[in-house]
């Protein structure tokens, strides 16, 4: 993790609330403690590189700013808006550039439950009406491909449900609220096994989880969660083939693909995310994803910090 964060912002913000860890019984919980109205800005920044074997092909770095609002708090959950703002990206691709200009001051309201546990996107029509004008931007930024409005309208198809939006396309909100109501014991490691439904393919991928406390700080109230997670090889290879093929579905001459055909493939990822126990604000994240295909591979870094 590049940052860590004192916790002298929060002092002043701070109503007299119990902390969760709780030496008397070696646990930590993570519980959301957020007031209408409450604000905090991060800043977003994401990292790509592409790797054949030991060769780094690409790199790219994206950042922006995202200002969190607490729309409503109630016994039962939460109202939060987050607004991004000043996206930077070093990237030459001029439709990712595009995007980035496209996505300036857009929002995301969603909700949660009484923890801080993420539940839904409540508006889909606006962020469907952004994701509309994003591949109308694509549309025109390749036109001169055959077949190029065939693939965005399977591409639009697949990813534009509010399903899809929520798997796919809010990966930072998802991150964020990951630790709210979970509760560890400080001397434990847990593992367990998760499947989770693809929108993309009607399917599911399971995957192995590794979870641990690794610090706690009990004077300034805060505790850092570890998450190790290795997808299902099978899992991966099915779902890369039915994409695939939808993607490709009424392009001429592209004949549908097997899951033989398909080199093995595989998702691992590790990530680290503290968390101020006493307010529930996540003080930084930092991830790592490997996506490998074969002897290509695909990482990307994802780090979250108070701005």
């Amino acid at each position: 993790m590049k940052k860590l964060f004192t916790l002298i912002l929060f002092i002043t913000l701070l109503i007299e609330v119990k902390s969760q860890i709780n030496l008397s019984d070696s646990t930590v919980q993570f519980v959301g403690y957020w007031i209408k109205g409450d604000t905090i800005t991060y800043k977003i920044v994401q990292e790509e590189y592409k790797i054949n074997d030991i060769d780094t092909l690409q790199h790219s770095t994206t950042s922006c700013n995202a200002l969190i609002t607490i729309l409503d708090s109630t016994s039962t959950g939460y109202k939060i808006k987050w607004t991004y703002t000043n996206f930077q990206t070093n990237n030459p691709n001029k439709f990712i550039q595009k995007l980035s200009s496209i996505a300036e001051n857009s929002s995301i309201i969603f909700s949660t439950d009484e923890l801080g546990v993420f539940k839904e996107i409540i508006n889909v029509a606006e962020v469907q009406q952004y994701m509309k004008t994003a591949f109308d931007t694509l549309r025109s930024s390749f036109s001169d491909i055959p077949n190029i409005n065939t693939i965005i309208n399977n591409v639009q198809t697949m990813f534009s449900s509010k399903e899809a939006i929520e798997a796919t396309a809010i990966d930072e909100i998802k991150l964020f609220h990951f630790p709210f109501g979970a509760k560890f014991n400080l001397n434990d490691v847990y593992t367990d096994e998760v499947e989770i439904q693809n929108p993309l393919d009607g399917g599911s991928m399971k995957s192995t989880r590794e979870m641990s406390i690794i610090d706690t700080d009990t004077t300034n109230s805060s505790a850092t969660l570890k998450l190790v997670s290795i997808a299902n090889k099978e899992d991966c290879k099915r779902i890369t083939t039915n994409v695939i093929n939808q993607l490709m579905k009424g392009v001429d001459k592209v004949p549908t693909i097997t899951e033989s055909q398909m080199p093995e493939i595989s998702i691992d990822e590790i990530m680290a995310v503290r968390v101020h126990t006493d307010s529930g604000w996540l003080l930084d994240l930092y991830r790592i994803q490997e996506v490998k295909c074969g002897t290509v591979s695909k990482v990307k870094t994802i780090e979250i910090s108070i701005n």
